[in-house]
């Protein structure tokens, strides 16, 4: 499979009256008609002729605005204390479309079903609207075309030897939605990205992030009781953890490329809500992942930018410490949470800790049991320690725990074993490295804001994926799947064309 790129034009492009009128049906479909099979039914038809008449590049940050603004029920937004009025719009995309349109036996969300076109479009070469070739297209090196395609077919292939050794068809596709999804957005943006497509994209990320983070500070201020605020309870979902680093990384990689007082009046005014939402939402990982994605922008700096980091540094790190040293030695206050998020990571005392790490055994267990090839998809792992029964009280959320484990880097390894692992995160290392080459190599400073924000999307990708289910959530999955791709798209750009 070769992949080709075709910058995206620097100049808004006008949205077409057909488009226009598919948007509006399909919003009205969705908001109007949500409680029957006909609107939904119209919804449905409207997104698939989106599919073929708009371009890649517009499809795919329409697909990132939906599918980071939106809830995903099985995650159990708000902790299920509030109800969004635009869940169903959710709904819609995230659950099969058998449950929406029930005469209609797909067994796959709208989510996962566009993710897939865009990558038969990608390698179609038809990534101009209604499908048609566009000519100004020019390779990608085949490394990472190849690499998607491996990556592919190892999905693909451990889904079916995990049907046929007794898998669950329906939780196979749960298991490895998300990691398509993933390759397929890499495959499609790198096809078609460009740095001002990646100006783009980091936009649409900010301007999500600021909806959710309003949205948490919403819900926490005005819709909880004060003693549901001081539980340990989570505001919005986890996935927004994910969203937020990497927002907050962006806004950090713009300000050291261009100091002046104006962009850091910006960054503040954007920052400030988007950390008051992370310290809401009450989640440790969130902090590691913003710690490690700002170190990764502070040791990728170079030039003027590294020069200002040191002349900052003796200023900073006296009051860092003191806050730090306040934060270890204090009580448990939320204006301490991201120091004491830190190192209570660390800590194994409390009952989520000790859980995950029984669950990280049993995976490795049943992981040893199904080398070198792995069990393939469908399968659940094996429970040789139990803890404390998570499929009571919660309804049926946790029910299908064994096959969603909230480690699924461990469980990915499980379904697919070392090799087939390494294979189906090849893409990503691409193009990670593809972007923090490119990062050597550019010096202007819109750039100097990409490579950061592609290895912000990794981590958080990784992390989110070793902490809490990140390979089964919308907000990693797309980041990464983007933003690598993204990486990818950028280097080729710089390669010159052939006499």
């Amino acid at each position: 499979m070769t992949f080709t790129v075709a910058p995206v034009a620097k100049s808004p492009d006008r949205q077409p009256a057909p488009t226009v009128i598919l948007t509006v049906v399909a919003a009205l479909g969705l908001t109007l008609l949500s409680t029957s099979v006909f609107g939904k039914t119209v919804a449905l038809a409207a997104v698939g002729v989106m599919l073929y008449r708009w371009p890649v590049h517009r499809i795919l940050l329409a697909y990132a605005l939906l599918t980071l603004a939106a809830d995903e029920r099985s995650n159990r937004p708000y902790n299920e204390l509030w109800h969004s009025p635009v869940q169903h719009a959710a709904d819609f995309w995230f659950e099969t479309v058998k449950s929406s349109v029930t005469f209609l036996p797909v067994r796959a969300s709208p989510m996962w079903l566009v993710a897939l076109g865009l990558l038969v479009r990608t390698a179609a070469r038809r990534t101009a609207p209604n499908c048609r070739r566009d000519r100004k297209q020019r390779t990608i090196g085949r490394g990472f075309g190849s690499a998607v395609t491996v990556a592919v077919g190892v999905v693909v292939v451990g889904a079916l030897f995990g049907i046929a050794t007794g898998g669950d068809v329906q939780q196979s596709y749960y298991q490895m939605f998300g990691l398509l999804v993933a390759l397929s957005l890499a495959a499609s943006t790198a096809a078609i990205g460009s740095p001002h497509f990646g100006v783009r994209l980091c936009n649409v990320v900010l301007a999500v992030a600021l909806y959710r983070a309003a949205l948490a500070a919403w819900v926490y201020l005005l819709v909880l009781r004060p003693d549901q605020r001081s539980s340990n309870l989570y505001v919005t979902s986890h996935g927004d953890s994910v969203l937020w680093s990497v927002a907050l990384t962006i806004l950090f990689a713009r300000l050291m490329s261009a100091p002046t007082r104006r962009r850091l009046l910006q960054s503040l005014l954007a920052a400030l809500p988007m950390v008051a939402a992370m310290v809401f939402n009450n989640r440790r990982l969130a902090w590691v992942m913003v710690a490690v994605s700002l170190g990764c922008t502070i040791w990728s700096a170079r030039g003027s930018v590294r020069r200002r980091l040191l002349k900052l540094a003796p200023y900073a790190v006296p009051p860092i410490s003191f806050y730090m040293l306040a934060a270890i030695l204090g009580p448990p206050k939320r204006i301490f949470s991201p120091v004491q998020s830190l190192f209570s990571v660390a800590q194994s005392s409390d009952n989520s800790s000790l859980t995950r790490d029984i669950e990280n055994f049993n995976l490795i267990y049943t992981l040893k049991s199904n080398l070198p090839i792995g069990s393939g998809f469908g399968h659940q792992y094996v429970e040789l320690i139990r803890a404390y029964d998570i499929t009571e009280g919660v309804g049926s959320t946790f029910v299908n725990y064994r096959y969603l484990p909230h480690n699924s880097v461990l469980g990915l390894l499980q379904w697919i074993g070392p090799i087939g692992f390494a294979l189906a995160l090849l893409p990503f290392v691409i193009g990670v490295h593809e972007a923090m080459q490119f990062h050597r190599e550019r010096i202007e400073s819109h750039d100097q804001t990409l490579a950061p924000a592609i290895v912000a999307a990794w981590v958080a990708y990784v992390l989110q994926s070793w902490g809490d289910q990140g390979l089964f959530s919308g907000p990693p999955v797309v980041l990464v799947g983007m933003f690598t791709g993204l990486g990818v798209a950028l280097m080729a750009d710089q390669v010159p064309k052939s006499p």
